[in-house]
C-alpha cells in the first residue's frame, strides 16, 4: 500500500480462485489499525460454530525501530435454515399404467422445493467434494442414512394413514437408500413390495436445487388403511451445508 501498510488477500485454491478475505494494515492512524473484510465462506472444524484467526504483524517507526504484535479475528459460522413451509406433493394411483385413467404426469410430483436457505456455505457436489447434501433419516430421526444398495427396512419408519405400515397387495414394503448416481450429494429412497418384489415408489432428494428439492414417483399401488381413501406419507430428511451444519425438515406426499 502506498501509505506504508500491506494487504493480505486469501483465495480458495489459487489466486485465480474466489477471494475469501482481505486484511489491510494501515500505519497512518495514531496507533496503527487493521481492517478485515470477509468476502467468502470458511470451513469450520467439526463441532465448531466459529473460527478464530490469529495474525502477527510488525510495526516499524520512521527510523526502523520495530515491535511485533498479534490480534485475532473471529469468523462466526453460518448454518442452513428453513425459509418457509415445504411444498407437499400429491400423486394418483388412477394414473398408473394399470390404473383407471393412465397418465404418467399424475404419478410424479415433479421437483418440489424443500425451502432450505443454505446460507454462505452453499457449494454443491460434485464440483466441491464436501458440497451440501440431502439425506434420509433413520426411524428415530437421529442419524442420516448413508447411501448403499442394502435393504434398510429396519432403519426406516414410513407409515400411511393411522400409523399403519405400508403394504402393496398385502406384502410389506422394504426399502433401499442409495447415493444418487450423478454424485450431486443427494439420495434416492426406493420402495419394493417385499425383497425382490416389484418397485412401488421412489423418492429422490436433490441438494443442487436452489432451496433443495424432492421428486416422488409412484410406480405401483399401495394398500389403503381400513376406512381410508388417500394415503399420506410423511418423510423426514436432513440437509447439510458445505461445512457440515445440518437442519432437519419433513414433508408429506399424498397418494390418492
Amino acid at each position: 500500500n502506498t501509505n506504508g501498510g500491506e494487504t493480505l488477500t486469501a483465495y480458495a485454491g489459487t489466486t485465480f480462485g474466489p477471494q475469501i478475505f482481505t486484511l489491510t494494515l494501515d500505519p497512518t492512524p495514531t496507533n496503527g489499525a487493521y481492517t478485515f473484510n470477509l468476502t467468502g465462506p470458511l470451513d469450520d472444524a467439526s463441532g465448531s460454530s466459529s473460527i478464530v484467526l490469529g495474525f502477527t504483524v510488525q510495526a516499524a517507526d520512521a527510523d526502523g525501530d520495530t515491535v511485533n504484535t498479534s490480534f485475532n479475528v473471529t469468523v462466526n459460522d453460518d448454518a442452513p435454515v428453513l425459509s418457509g413451509n415445504v411444498v407437499n406433493g400429491t400423486v394418483s394411483e388412477a394414473d398408473l399404467t394399470s390404473g383407471t385413467t393412465p397418465n404418467p404426469t399424475g404419478t410424479t410430483t415433479g421437483i418440489e422445493a424443500l425451502n432450505i436457505n443454505w446460507g454462505a456455505d452453499a457449494a454443491t457436489q460434485p464440483v466441491d467434494a464436501n458440497g451440501r447434501t440431502l439425506s434420509f433419516l433413520n426411524a428415530g430421526g437421529t442419524a442420516a442414512l448413508a447411501g448403499s444398495t442394502s435393504l434398510v427396512t429396519t432403519d426406516m419408519s414410513i407409515t400411511g394413514e393411522h400409523g399403519t405400515a405400508l403394504t402393496s397387495g398385502g406384502v410389506a414394503l422394504v426399502y433401499t437408500v442409495t447415493a444418487n448416481a450423478n454424485g450431486n450429494g443427494g439420495e434416492t429412497l426406493t420402495a419394493f413390495a417385499g425383497s425382490g418384489g416389484p418397485q412401488i415408489f421412489t423418492l429422490i432428494l436433490d441438494p443442487q436445487q436452489t432451496h433443495g428439492g424432492y421428486t416422488f414417483n409412484l410406480t405401483g399401488p399401495l394398500d389403503d388403511a381400513s376406512g381410508s381413501s388417500p394415503i399420506v406419507l410423511t418423510f423426514t430428511v436432513q440437509a447439510a451445508d458445505a461445512d457440515g451444519d445440518t437442519i432437519n425438515t419433513s414433508f408429506n406426499v399424498t397418494v390418492n
